[in-house]
């Protein structure tokens, strides 16, 4: 956290990164781990309209 805290303050073009991205720039001080889990577990939503296609209540609920 404390990597992407000063990167964030220290340059600007870091807040319109991906996490991907952010990863790739400093694969070597950062530990990735793989986790896996069953369909249905996990979503990813692109948009808050996909959220809302979701859960229509989304976000007041």
């Amino acid at each position: 956290a404390a990597l992407l805290r000063e990167a964030y303050e220290q340059d600007a073009s870091v807040r319109g990164l991906l996490w991907e991205q952010f990863y790739m720039r400093h694969i070597e001080e950062l530990a990735l781990e793989r986790r896996e889990y069953a369909d249905g577990i996990i979503y990813e939503f692109d948009t808050l309209a996909d959220i809302q296609a979701f859960d229509a209540g989304f976000p007041e609920n």
